[in-house]
């Protein structure tokens, strides 16, 4: 009747959305015994232009429009004023143009921030961006929430109490790929992913997502296992509105513009960098560090050995690692001594450690990256003698993908790293997570800590520690060739 003329797979998403249970509840507004949503989460990762935006249309007409549906107030919210208010101003116009619908409108209410449709029943259509006091004073039975992508968890934490209280309430998580900050959508994707892998569905979980499978760090130049960015096959698997919408000319256009091609990975091909949610082993496989496993290793008594230290960001714990050879691959560890492990409660203990380690064990130097809290005690160590090399942040990319490549390879490289099976440096790489540096990437202490609850200060040490070691190596001065002259007796 308004107008929408839905693509299958727009259709397919509403159909499964919109399923319902066999449990029922009275409804309130209209007095009937009414089934329940199958889903009381929705969530939608599809990239832009492909036709999002009129699935949300649909929903929400549906909403106020369909005794079925029945919904007296619908929130729907997004990250800013001008993504509202243009959804606000293609619904309004689908009502105002469909006389059906119009009939039954009381008004169309234009305030800047206060944007709603209200129809002569009391049903309406409440349109808001979000902040931390996000759907208080109201009781909404459905909220969408568009650009989930750049939904926060102060928002999302004023907003549940909000529908908590309804009988039958629908919460839809929509957007494109999300980035490392995206824990609220990301969450749900989670739920959806690990509903996947176990074969357990969840039965509160409508998911779909159209996205690309392409190389990760790990795959050789010539891999042929995932979706290449230029293929046209790839672009129309991550692109339902393929071909209807969005043209072959727009996308060549899109990758033609981004010679890195990670803008388009992320905005075309749904390929996002999800942040971890409490999945362990999500940079380094188990397996492939559990096969770096050498209990019997030991590093060379006079070969090179450079430790590392990490302090973590609330100095709740602190570690220190060494990395040497053992003749055939590089050994690293957490340090102890006769009593404890050096990954400790605090940091106050770590000079004086240090200190007893130079002293005993001549280490040839210790790497503290000074923009973490370590970096309060390099002046200390420095004016006690001790030679302290301060990588950079690139340095730090660097070190954190050597690490990664020397355990777990990519495709016709070999690994190079062990390790002694220390539980504390297992729990630290199985709660990992990766943080962007740039082009780079470096190791998430704060995420790591909030999604796992894991102390990942044992790992940064070790890899700090790997890195100064290949630094020391190639840069170690050699042993200077005597002169030796052999001339004549008489000279």
């Amino acid at each position: 009747m308004a107008g929408l003329e839905l693509d299958p797979w727009q259709q397919w998403v509403l159909i499964g959305a919109c399923a319902q249970r066999a449990d029922t509840f009275i409804n309130p507004f209209t007095k009937k015994i009414e089934r329940m949503w199958a889903a009381r989460d929705v969530g939608l990762v599809v990239a832009r232009q492909n036709g999002k935006g009129s699935i949300l249309e649909a929903r929400e007409l549906a909403g106020l429009f369909l005794p079925r549906f029945a919904e007296k107030t619908i929130l729907h919210t997004a990250q800013d004023f001008a993504t509202s208010g243009e959804h606000f101003r293609r619904i309004a116009s689908l009502i105002e143009n469909t006389p059906a619908l119009n009939r039954k409108l009381k008004g169309v209410y234009e305030t800047n921030g206060k944007e709603r449709i209200e129809l002569q029943d009391g049903s309406r259509l409440l349109f808001k961006t979000r902040t931390k006091k996000l759907g208080r004073g109201f009781s909404p039975q459905l909220v969408v929430l568009d650009e989930s992508m750049f939904l926060d968890s102060e928002s999302m934490m004023a907003l549940r109490p909000t529908i908590s209280a309804q009988l039958n309430p629908q919460l839809w998580f929509t957007g494109s790929a999300g980035l490392e900050d995206a824990f609220e959508f990301g969450a749900v994707r989670y739920r959806a992913m690990k509903a996947l892998e176990s074969g357990d569905l969840d039965p509160y979980l409508f998911f779909a997502e159209w996205s690309a499978e392409v190389c990760d760090d790990f795959c050789a130049r010539d891999c042929d296992e995932h979706d290449r960015l230029g293929d046209e096959e790839t672009w129309a698997k991550a692109n339902p509105g393929y071909g209807i919408r969005i043209s072959y000319e727009t996308v060549d256009n899109e990758l033609r513009g981004d010679p890195s091609g990670e803008a388009f990975k992320v905005e075309r091909l749904s390929v996002g960098r999800w942040p971890v949610q409490g999945d362990p082993w999500s940079v380094i496989s188990e397996e492939a560090w559990r096969a770096r496993i050498d209990e019997g290793s030991e590093i060379e008594q006079d070969s090179i050995k450079v430790l590392g230290v990490d302090v973590s960001p609330g100095r709740e714990h602190a570690a220190i690692g060494v990395c040497g050879t053992n003749g055939d691959f590089l050994h690293v560890e957490i340090t102890s001594d006769e009593v404890q492990m050096d990954h400790r409660a605090g940091a106050d203990w770590l000079v004086k450690r240090i200190k007893e380690i130079w002293s005993r064990a001549k280490p040839d130097a210790v790497v503290i990256d000074r923009r973490c809290p370590a970096g309060a005690f390099v002046d200390e160590l420095e004016s006690s003698g001790i030679t302290v090399i301060v990588p950079s942040s690139s340095d730090v990319g660097d070190g954190c993908g050597t690490f990664t490549s020397g355990v777990q390879p990519r495709r016709g490289e070999i690994a190079d790293i062990v390790h002694i099976d220390q539980q504390g440096l297992n729990e630290a790489v199985a709660g990992a997570s990766k943080r962007v540096l740039g082009e780079k990437w470096g190791w998430d202490k704060r995420d790591s800590s909030r999604t796992s609850s894991v102390d990942i200060t044992p790992l940064v040490a070790v890899t700090l520690a790997a890195w100064g070691y290949r630094k020391v190596l190639f840069e170690k001065p050699k042993a200077a060739t005597p002169f030796f002259y052999a001339g004549l007796d008489d000279l």
